[in-house]
């Protein structure tokens, strides 16, 4: 295919979604451990980090999402190239094909006009020629 393969770009942006689902799963597991009953200062500082990490998961797995969309983009930019492409490609194979065809049918004409001017010249010829009584 030119240009690649659409299927073979949606197939990626589908497992870095999936990449993305994982994330998320693990920024969830983060979360649950926050709930953790654990009254202290230590306890509120670990929670404090375990709601930054869940953050900084959340951030990439929202940009595994945003590659995702970005590679479907690209399988459907692909596709509609390349049916422009092969669209062009049938005209042009086409237009070849109709000048292929019309020059045939010019040099039919041309040798029909050719044949025909040869037989006159040849007409004339023989008029001159019996003119002359050769």
């Amino acid at each position: 295919m030119i240009g690649g393969d659409p299927g073979e770009v949606r197939e990626h942006a589908r497992r870095v979604r999936a990449w993305a689902e994982r994330v998320d799963a693990v920024a969830a597991e983060v979360l649950q451990s926050s709930s953790v009953a654990w009254v202290s200062d230590a306890a509120d500082r670990f929670r404090g980090e375990l709601e930054a990490r869940q953050r900084e998961v959340t951030v990439i797995a929202e940009r595994y999402r945003t590659t995702a969309d970005r590679l479907d983009e690209l399988a459907a930019a692909l596709e509609d190239r390349q049916q422009v492409l092969t669209s062009l490609l049938a005209t042009a194979g086409r237009t070849v094909e109709e000048l292929a065809a019309a020059v045939a049918d010019g040099a039919g004409e041309v040798f029909d006009v050719a044949e025909s001017f040869a037989r006159d010249a040849a007409g004339a010829g023989r008029d001159v020629l019996r003119w002359a009584g050769l």
